[in-house]
C-alpha cells in the first residue's frame, strides 16, 4: 500500500546542494515526491511503499551529504498525495526563519579545472561556482537560500545554464549561484576614473602588467576589496604602506599555488590542509631562513618572523594570481581603522589616493567580510583563530544553552562582532572591527539591522559590556529601549571565560575550572582596568580569584598606544627610570611623572606588561596597530635558544606576580649581558610558571584560557609543556581568544551562570 510521509531535516542544509542530493537518493529508490527549502531547513514529501520510504530515510541520515550539518530530523505521516515525478519545488515565502546560514566556500577542484580548460564555456570566468563551492553569506539578502534572495536575482539564467540547473545528473543541478559569461557577471579595469579597453581574460593579463610595473591594484573580490601589489617589489610594498597609513602591520601575501608557498615559508600538513580547505583562510606561517624565492620580507612583515599566507579561493583570485605568476600582497581594501569596502563607487572614492588601478565587477556584495586568519603553534600545532570571518560566519553550532527568549549580545569595542539567538540557532556575525571609527560603527549598526530584518524579530534581552564608554554598550542600550527589551551588562573578562567554557562544554562538568583571562583592557567590577585575571568556575558561578598585581593606569588610551608609557607606569626602579628617560622629551617626562603621582586608576592588564617588556628591550616604543609590541616580543623570543632561557621562579613563588619586580628583573639581566631574545623567552616561561603556581595554590587541575594574550603561539606551547599530564587544558576552538568572542561569551554567561544584581539590572 502506498503512503505519503513528510520528512523534515534541520541544520546546515541550504546552499550546499542538499536538495539535489535528496533528489538523487530518491531517484535511486524510485520514489516520487518533492523537496524544498523552508524556514526551518529542508522539507521532503515522498510517496511510495512504507518499507522503501524507511530505507530512503535511513540512507539520508546514515550516509548524509558531506557538506551538511544535520541538527534534527523527523518523519511523520501525511495525507496521501500522488506525484508523477520527484522534483525540487520553490520555497515558501514570508515565514520566520529558523535555520543556519551558509558561509562562503572556497572554489572546488572541479570548478578550478573548468576555469583553466580552454574548451569549457567557463574558461577564465571569474564567478565559476557550483552547489559545493562559491559565495553564500556574502551575497545573501534573505533566506531560504534561493537565487531570488541573492545578488543573482537580476541575472536570469541563459538556456545553457538553465539546462544544467534542471538536469538531475548535472553537478550544477539546482545550484542557485550558477552563471556563465553569457548570463552572469563581468570584470573590468579602471584607471584615472576611466575604464580601460580590455575585456574577458585580458582584464587579468592587463592587471598583471600593471602590477609588474609596480602599480597598486584595488581588486573587488568575492566579499570585499583587496589592495594588491608585487610582494617582491619593496618600493611598491612601502608605497602601499604610506598610502594606506599602515607603517608596520604585516601584510598578507597571495601565492598562486602551494609550490610557491613552500618556497617561502615552512608549511606543515595541518596548515596546508587549512589553506586548501573549504574556508581557505589566511594562515600565519614561519618564514624560511633561506627562502627559495625572494620577497620584500622586511617591508611585508617588519620585525616579524612569520608571514600571513593565502592561496586563491575563488575564480577572481585564481585568474589574477595565474596571470601575475608570483606572490602578491593582498591586504584588506580599506583605509586605516575602517571596515573593508565592498561597493565600487565607495572604493573609487575612498581608495583613489591608494590604488593606481581598479579591478571591478558588477556583482553586488551584500555582506562584506574580511578573510579569516588562523595560526598554528610551532610545537604542538594547536590552531589559534586570529580573526573569524569569511568561510566561518555567521553560524555557530553546538553551544550549550536552552532558552525560549530572543537574545542579542553586542560584544566588545576593539574587535567587535554581534551574536544573537533569534530562534533555535545561535549566530555570530563576521568580524566587524574597532568601533572607534564612524565608518566601522556604521557598518556594525547596519549588520545589526540586517540580521534583525532577516530574522524578523525583536529581542527580549540585550546584553552588553560593562564598560560605560563602549559604543557597543550605547548601541545595546538604544536597541533595548527601542525594543522594550531587558538590558543586562556582563563584565568583559567573565564573558571571555564563559566563551571558552561554552566552547568546551564545561558548564555542567563536575570539576571546578580555573579561568586564565589575559588581555589588554576590560572594565572591572571594582571600576579598575582589568586584564590579568584568574577566575573560579564552580556550580554555574564565576568569581574573581586572583589577578596580576595592580599598577598605575596613566594617560588613558596612551597606555595602549605607547609601550614606553606602560613601562613608566609599572616601575619606580631608579635605574630603570634613568634608562627609560631617554625615550621622552624633558617636557613629556615631567608631565607623565605628575600624572603618575596623581593617579588613582589601577590596572592588572597583562597586555600592558607585554608592552612594557617590549619597551624595556627597545623593540617597540609605539604601537601603530593593536598588539604590535606583543607580536614583536613573540618574534624576538622565537629566536632564542629555549635551553638558555629560564623561568624566574622566585617572582611567582607565592602565586603572585608584581609587574614592578618583573621589570626590574628583566632590566638587571639585560645589564648583565643576557640577550633580548633570551629575556623575551624567559619572560614567557615565567608567565607559564605563574599560571601553574596559581593553579597549584588553589588546587585546580582543569584550566581554561581566553583573552588576546593567548594568541601568542609560543606562550600557548609553553603552557601545554608545563601542564604535562597533570592538568587538563581548554582553549578556544572555533572562536578567537581575542575580544571577538565576547559577544558569544555574553550570551553564554547570561544563559549558564548565576548573575550578580548589577548585571541583571543593567
Amino acid at each position: 500500500m502506498k503512503v505519503t510521509r513528510k520528512i523534515t531535516i534541520c541544520g546546515l542544509v541550504q546552499g550546499i546542494g542538499f536538495r539535489p542530493f535528496v533528489h538523487q537518493v530518491a531517484d535511486r529508490f524510485h520514489l516520487k515526491g518533492e523537496v524544498c527549502n523552508n524556514e526551518k531547513g529542508v522539507q521532503i514529501l515522498v510517496t511510495g511503499d512504507q518499507a522503501v520510504i524507511d530505507d530512503f530515510y535511513n540512507e539520508l541520515l546514515h550516509y548524509p551529504y558531506e557538506l551538511a550539518r544535520i541538527r534534527s530530523f523527523k518523519i511523520e505521516p501525511h495525507p496521501l498525495q500522488k506525484f508523477t515525478v520527484f522534483q525540487i519545488v520553490p520555497s515558501p515565502e514570508g515565514k520566520t526563519l529558523n535555520l543556519p546560514f551558509t558561509p562562503d566556500m572556497a572554489i572546488c577542484k572541479k570548478c578550478s579545472e573548468e576555469l583553466e580548460d580552454p574548451s569549457n564555456k567557463r574558461f577564465s570566468y571569474p564567478f565559476t561556482a557550483c552547489v559545493e563551492c562559491g559565495q553564500r553569506w556574502a551575497i545573501a539578502a534573505d533566506y531560504p537560500f534561493e537565487r531570488a534572495h541573492t545578488s543573482y536575482r537580476d541575472h536570469p539564467m541563459c538556456d545553457s545554464c538553465q539546462h544544467e540547473y534542471t538536469t538531475l545528473k548535472d553537478r550544477r543541478y539546482h545550484a542557485q549561484t550558477i552563471s556563465c559569461p553569457e548570463c552572469g557577471f563581468y570584470c573590468w579595469l579602471e584607471a584615472d576614473k576611466q575604464p580601460l579597453a580590455v575585456t574577458g581574460e585580458e582584464v587579468f593579463k592587463e592587471a598583471a602588467e600593471k602590477l609588474q610595473q609596480g602599480q597598486i591594484l584595488a581588486v573587488k573580490n568575492s566579499s570585499g576589496f583587496l589592495l594588491c601589489c608585487d610582494a617582491s617589489n619593496e618600493t611598491s610594498v612601502n608605497q602601499l604602506r604610506t598610502r594606506k597609513h599602515r607603517p608596520s602591520k604585516p601584510f598578507a601575501v597571495l601565492f598562486p599555488d602551494m609550490e610557491q608557498v613552500k618556497e617561502v615559508v615552512h608549511c606543515a600538513e595541518k596548515a596546508a590542509q587549512e589553506l586548501k580547505g573549504r574556508v581557505s583562510p589566511i594562515v600565519i606561517l614561519p618564514m624560511r631562513k633561506k627562502p627559495e624565492r625572494q620577497l620584500a620580507f622586511t617591508a611585508l612583515a617588519p620585525n616579524l618572523e612569520h608571514l600571513g599566507v593565502m592561496i586563491p579561493y575563488n575564480g577572481i583570485l585564481k585568474l589574477l594570481a595565474a596571470a601575475f605568476g608570483a606572490p602578491l600582497v593582498a591586504t584588506s581594501g580599506n583605509l586605516h581603522a575602517m571596515p573593508v569596502i565592498a561597493d565600487n563607487q565607495e572604493a573609487l572614492s575612498k581608495l583613489a589616493e591608494v590604488a593606481d588601478v581598479f579591478l571591478l565587477h558588477n556583482q553586488y556584495i551584500i555582506n562584506p567580510q574580511d578573510d579569516t586568519v588562523v595560526k598554528f603553534t610551532p610545537k604542538h600545532h594547536r590552531q589559534i583563530v586570529f580573526r573569524r570571518s569569511r568561510g566561518l560566519a555567521p553560524n555557530y553550532f553546538d553551544a550549550p544553552y536552552t532558552t525560549e527568549k530572543k537574545w542579542v549580545a553586542m560584544g566588545g569595542e576593539l574587535k567587535s562582532a554581534i551574536a544573537m539567538i533569534p530562534n533555535s540557532y545561535l549566530y555570530i556575525s563576521q568580524y566587524l572591527g574597532a568601533l572607534g571609527s564612524l565608518e566601522t560603527y556604521t557598518r556594525y549598526h547596519a549588520v545589526l539591522q540586517r540580521l534583525q530584518s532577516m530574522f524578523r524579530f525583536t529581542p527580549d534581552i540585550v546584553l552588553a559590556d560593562k564598560h560605560p564608554a563602549y559604543q557597543s554598550r550605547a548601541e545595546g542600550k538604544k536597541l533595548a529601549g527601542k525594543s522594550g527589551a531587558e538590558f543586562q551588562l556582563i563584565q568583559h573578562h567573565k564573558a571571555h571565560f564563559a566563551a571558552v567554557l561554552a566552547e568546551n562544554n564545561l558548564f555542567d562538568q563536575p570539576h571546578d575550572v580555573l579561568g586564565v583571562v589575559w588581555d589588554g583592557t576590560g572594565y572591572g567590577d571594582d571600576g579598575q582596568v582589568w586584564g590579568g585575571e584568574f577566575f573560579r568556575y564552580e556550580d554555574h558561578r564565576i568569581s574573581r580569584l586572583s589577578h596580576l598585581e595592580y599598577f598605575p593606569w596613566i594617560a588613558g588610551d596612551k597606555m595602549a598606544v605607547e609601550p614606553r608609557v606602560a613601562l613608566l607606569a609599572m616601575t619606580d626602579d631608579p635605574e630603570v627610570l634613568k634608562y627609560l628617560s631617554e625615550e621622552f622629551s624633558r617636557e613629556e617626562w615631567t608631565v607623565y611623572q605628575k600624572l603618575k603621582e596623581k593617579n588613582t586608576l589601577r590596572s592588572s592588564s597583562m597586555g600592558r606588561v607585554f608592552d612594557a617588556v617590549a619597551a624595556l628591550l627597545k623593540i617597540c616604543h609605539h604601537n601603530s596597530f593593536e598588539g604590535q609590541a606583543a607580536m614583536q616580543l613573540e618574534a624576538l623570543a622565537e629566536k632564542a635558544d629555549p635551553e638558555e632561557a629560564v623561568a624566574w621562579n622566585d617572582l611567582v613563588a607565592d602565586g603572585d606576580l608584581n609587574p614592578a619586580a618583573l621589570i626590574s628583573r628583566v632590566f638587571n639581566e639585560l645589564q648583565q649581558g643576557y640577550s633580548p631574545e633570551v629575556l623575551a623567552m624567559s619572560f614567557l616561561k615565567t608567565l607559564g610558571r605563574f599560571i601553574f603556581k596559581v593553579a597549584e595554590n588553589y588546587h585546580f587541575n582543569h584550566l581554561a584560557f581566553s583573552g588576546g594574550v593567548f594568541q601568542n603561539a609560543i606562550l600557548t606551547d609553553l603552557v601545554i609543556d608545563e601542564a604535562g599530564n597533570n592538568y587538563k587544558l581548554y582553549f578556544h576552538k572555533e572562536l578567537s581568544p581575542n575580544d571577538e568572542n565576547t559577544c558569544f561569551g555574553q550570551l553564554m554567561y547570561a544563559l549558564n551562570c548565576k548573575q550578580e544584581e548589577d548585571e541583571v539590572s543593567g
